[in-house]
């Protein structure tokens, strides 16, 4: 603390290091918090990076898979992410561990986007018309359907990669063992 005259006091803002005046709340400079005793709080900001890696970071399984299987079925895996053709895998590739495991994804997947589909078709067919209602589903109908698509391109994207990762937040729902 260093003495600024007239009885204020200085303090240093240890995020930045500028000098505020020992009352204030806030350092004017980067917006970090003080409390009571003078100390700096912990930083208010969102660890927005910690947040993705901990939805992104599913269970590799691709340690347990053959890597000859893993070449070879690749583009079966793929088509595991693409609706109805997840079929295609099922039957053509049922004896590959990695094919089998896009599959089971994928399989989970397309459930997860027919049901999302009925259900959403049934409310906004009661909810459509009003106004306030009908447009906050639609809103929320719209970013789960981005979702889904995401979860979609990120399978095919591990798929392509050669991984056996499970989805975020459906991939532990194994249909297919």
């Amino acid at each position: 603390m260093v003495s600024a005259g007239k009885g204020y006091t200085m303090r240093n803002c240890k995020y930045c290091g500028k000098q505020i005046a020992d009352d204030s709340k806030f350092c004017p400079n980067c917006g970090a918090a003080f409390d009571n005793s003078g100390e700096n709080r912990k930083n208010p900001e969102v660890d927005f990076e910690g947040q993705a890696k901990a939805i992104f970071d599913t269970p590799d399984l691709t340690s347990k898979m053959d890597p000859g299987d893993i070449y070879s079925n690749k583009a079966m895996a793929i088509l595991s992410y693409l609706g109805f053709l997840v079929l295609i895998p099922l039957f053509a590739a049922k004896d590959s561990a990695f094919a089998r495991f896009h599959a089971s994804q994928g399989l989970t997947l397309f459930i997860f986007e027919i049901v999302f589909s009925i259900l959403s078709n049934l409310v906004l067919a009661i909810f459509g018309r009003m106004f306030i209602i009908g447009t906050m589903f639609s809103v929320v109908f719209w970013i789960i359907g981005v979702a889904l698509v995401g979860l979609a391109v990120f399978g095919i994207i591990s798929a392509a990669q050669g991984k056996a990762k499970e989805l975020p937040f459906i991939g532990s729902i194994h249909i297919i063992q």
